[in-house]
């Protein structure tokens, strides 16, 4: 099944899929965890999940002190492309071995344009692995249609 964690931009997404994770301990995935100094968002860490393991994902641009090696940019964010692509080739490992619920922050424009996660998010629906996904609330039907979800469950975090 998959569950479609929805809300507006930080409506809390990403802490529901982190504090599902923790109430259930089953599983695996990576949510994205925002860096704040003196009220400021400064980057994001990608967090995975099973290992507590964080490493930097994105950062502002104004504050990128080659944190490490940009490959591309989203918005005013210098991406970690290396880490991303590393993400990607562990969500698709744990897909092999059978490993559910897993959990994936988020699925947004870079997947409608078939970046990103889009091949995880595909093989997530081939293979019918029970998952958590962080969607914008804006996006919901375009991700449904790209994805071909006849079935899916949605999860408002601004109702919970």
């Amino acid at each position: 099944m998959i569950n479609l964690v929805i809300g507006k931009i930080n409506s809390g997404k990403s802490k529901f899929l982190e504090h599902h994770y923790a109430k259930h301990q089953t599983g695996d995935g990576y949510v994205a965890r925002k860096i704040i100094d003196d009220g400021n968002v400064i980057g994001f860490q990608a967090l995975r999940l099973a290992t507590g393991e964080t490493r930097m994902w994105m950062i502002h641009e104004r504050f990128y002190r080659q944190d490490f090696i940009r490959h591309g940019q989203i918005g005013p964010y210098f991406f970690n492309r290396d880490l991303f692509d590393e993400i990607v080739e562990t969500m698709k490992s744990l897909i092999g071995k059978g490993v559910a619920p897993l959990y994936v922050d988020e699925v947004g424009q870079l997947e409608l344009d078939g970046d990103g996660f889009d091949a995880t998010m595909r093989l997530l629906v081939e293979k019918d692995v029970e998952c958590y996904v962080s969607v914008r609330r804006h996006l919901i039907g375009l991700v449904v249609d790209r994805y071909h979800l006849d079935e899916y469950r949605l999860i408002d975090v601004e109702e919970q």
